[in-house]
């Protein structure tokens, strides 16, 4: 039996409760903390992370009247041991649970009980070294986070098992990777995924554009087992090549351009597509609350023709599109169009306060709308309107203190014509409120 709003809300009120006396309350750790207890060598640190997030997404698949309220927990146990500069090992052990989750199946990215989350050792990795390598289970961050991503919002936080190859020449940081991606499964020891793989390289530089840091990568990933558009069985190698460039024109005027192209094969097709993302935003110099104005425009191609042998919807790679996509996730970086407009303000010592409105539409009614994990949410090749409707949200963030923080937000979704033509076309709500704790 699924628990009531009201029991599901004590739950989270006593996880909040727990988290807070279990690892202390003061900002630093301080005697509260286990941590501090042990009598450790300087070079062997240990650490971790409680987080609880309670959501209760309203109008689930659009459909009035679904709802269901559950509370994800995450734990984390990890070790870092360095004996020398060049050297260090990583450990890391997490055990991620679902409470009240009534909406079928529980998937492994909301439910995946204790398991290895990274497992590294890097050599190299000092400042004064110009050549590292990292090899094991562990985060990837390339393209502002868009393309590769930990994605830490998810309950199930996302890794790799890869090797990365550093580097610094003339100026700029070049990394060289190459692995999988982990999946997570509740009924047996995470692996990668064994049917795909992914290389590539990314270089950074900070004065190539004066004031401004621009970032050129290419990544190809390799998928066993994709079927053509004509039903022909095969493998697809996909490159995701661009470029993205972040600064400031003037200390209170910032801005954002990424671009990604991506070709290559998809069984017996051929890929074309591609994607970006422009944003720009002022933050009012001198003003109380220091608020930030700021707009966005995102895109992605979608198929417009599902049996002419080319692949035009963008294939997001691994990245993390919760928070520029909006806080409802029901609008996917794949045949899609966003225009955000935003403002982000500071009520009071660390509190953080955004409130976004966004305008959602397709490219093109012959492919579907997905969600923020590429799922499909409606096919509708017969709608009039590519327009899915309007978004607001508005969220927060507490720094209670150097170790704990507190948010939450609410995202709502008024559905356009697309979405009333397409779905049972409710309007869709999600609240959340999340605390976290490191130790």
């Amino acid at each position: 039996m699924r628990p009531g709003p009201r029991r599901v809300l004590l739950h989270v009120l006593l996880s909040i409760t727990a988290s807070l006396t279990i690892f202390g309350s003061d900002g630093t750790g301080g005697a509260s903390s286990p941590w501090r207890e042990a009598k450790l060598p300087s070079w062997v640190t240990l650490g971790g992370q409680i987080r609880t997030r309670f959501e209760m997404p309203l109008n689930a698949r659009y459909e009035p009247g679904q709802q269901d309220g559950y509370i994800g927990n995450r734990l984390r146990f990890n070790i870092k041991v360095q004996p020398a500069s060049w050297f260090k090992v990583f450990a890391e052990a997490q055990d991620v649970r679902v409470f009240g989750y009534d909406s079928g199946s529980r998937p492994g990215s909301l439910h995946n009980p204790l398991d290895l989350h990274q497992a590294w050792m890097e050599i190299g990795g000092a400042e004064q070294s110009r050549l590292s390598l990292k090899v094991g289970r562990q985060e990837l961050k390339y393209a502002g986070g868009y393309l590769f991503s930990s994605a830490d919002w998810a309950i199930n936080a996302r890794v790799y098992d890869a090797a990365v190859l550093s580097t610094t020449v003339a100026g700029w940081k070049g990394d060289f990777v190459a692995g999988g991606v982990v999946l997570a499964d509740a009924s047996r020891p995470d692996r990668r995924h064994a049917g795909e793989q992914f290389f590539g390289t990314d270089w950074q530089k900070t004065k190539s554009i004066p004031a401004a840091t621009l970032e050129l990568f290419a990544f190809a990933r390799k998928q066993a087992g994709v079927v053509s558009e004509r039903g022909a069985a095969g493998d697809a190698l996909t490159w995701s090549s661009g470029a993205r460039v972040t600064g400031k024109v003037i200390p209170s005027v910032d801005y954002s351009v990424l671009f990604v192209r991506q070709f290559g094969t998809w069984s017996a097709d051929r890929t074309s597509s591609w994607a970006g993302i422009y944003s720009a935003g002022w933050t009012i110099a001198g003003a109380r609350w220091k608020p930030r104005m700021s707009a966005e425009y995102d895109a992605a191609s979608g198929d417009h023709n599902q049996r002419d042998g080319t692949r035009q919807a963008f294939e997001g790679l691994y990245g993390a599109y919760h928070y520029f996509l909006g806080e409802a996730d029901r609008l996917g970086w794949r045949n899609a169009r966003s225009v955000r407009a935003g403002v982000d303000f500071v009520p009071a010592k660390n509190w953080k306060v955004l409130i976004d409105v966004r305008d959602l539409s397709l490219m093109t009614v012959t492919d579907g709308l997905y969600s923020a994990t590429f799922a499909r949410e409606a096919l509708n090749r017969l709608a009039d309107s590519r327009h899915v409707g309007m978004e607001g949200d508005i969220s927060f963030m507490w720094t209670v203190n150097a170790r704990t923080k507190l948010a939450g937000g609410i995202g709502h979704i008024f559905p356009g014509r697309y979405l009333m033509q397409s779905t049972p076309g409710g309007h869709y709500t999600f609240p959340y409120v999340m605390i976290s704790r490191q130790f």
